[in-house]
């Protein structure tokens, strides 16, 4: 039933951000899946080296743990958006005095 479980964040950015051909949409899109994989494979490699009966029994990562990993890669990525934009005003705010500064005087 629909709501009743959680989708997996990877697989839905996998299904929804590539062309027909199977390539991205863009840069970032594969960025963030190619991250978001490999950090889901280092921590199953730690559940699989683990001794515990938990972790050998598990089969794998749960989709909330997944999609916690998603959650980090994209806090990261969007860290950088961010970044980027307050560099962006900067640079604009530094361009606007400059400007005023040389009309005033």
């Amino acid at each position: 039933m629909i709501g009743e479980s959680t989708p997996d964040f990877l697989l839905l950015l996998d299904e929804t951000h590539r062309k027909p051909d199977g390539t991205f949409i863009d840069r970032k899109s594969e960025e963030i899946y190619n991250d978001v994989s490999s950090k889901i494979q280092e921590e199953e490699s730690h559940l699989c080296s683990d001794d515990t009966t938990e972790s050998t029994g598990s089969g794998g990562l749960s989709v909330q743990a997944k999609n916690k990993i998603y959650a980090r890669v994209t806090y990261r990525f969007q860290l950088n958006i961010v970044s980027d934009i307050w560099h962006q005003l900067n640079i604009v705010t530094v361009f606007c005095v400059a400007l005023y500064l040389s009309v005033v005087a």
